[in-house]
């Protein structure tokens, strides 16, 4: 890592400072991000590397919809692949936080048995990469289950 900015992207613009740094970016990796911050912090940042589009790496848990942030990515000539499973982020800090979200995941028609259940978060992966980048690798390289 070279480099860190620290922003809120959701209400403000990017400082002349920050664009420069996220300029160089190669990826931009986001876990536990998603659902608190939306398509117009992705945006932000993609929109600050126009030269050099980053690629993007969510980890998003389960209970938080991806398909806002991919249809803005896709809007910018990015292509997301969604990995194989979900993956295990952190255990739940309080029973009232458990029951919480798997309520909401009930709400969402998501069925937690196996995963948030057991007492832990869970994510799914995506990868987005920018239409021009998508023959360097195989999805199925970067996100085998």
């Amino acid at each position: 890592m070279d480099d860190t900015v620290v922003a809120d992207l959701e209400h403000g613009e990017l400082s002349a400072k920050h664009r420069e740094a996220l300029s160089d970016a190669d990826i931009v990796i986001s876990t536990g991000c998603i659902g608190y911050i939306t398509e117009r912090t992705i945006g932000n940042v993609v929109d600050a590397n126009e030269a050099n589009p980053p690629w993007m790496a969510h980890f998003v848990l389960r209970m938080f919809p991806f398909e806002p942030i991919q249809q803005a990515l896709s809007e910018r000539g990015y292509v997301t692949a969604r990995g194989h499973g979900s993956y295990r982020q952190r255990r739940f800090a309080t029973d009232d936080e458990r029951e919480q979200v798997l309520d909401r995941l009930v709400d969402l028609g998501i069925d937690p048995s196996g995963y948030e259940a057991d007492g832990w978060y869970y994510a799914n992966f995506f990868l987005s990469r920018p239409v021009d980048d998508v023959d360097m690798i195989s999805s199925r390289e970067l996100i085998s289950p």
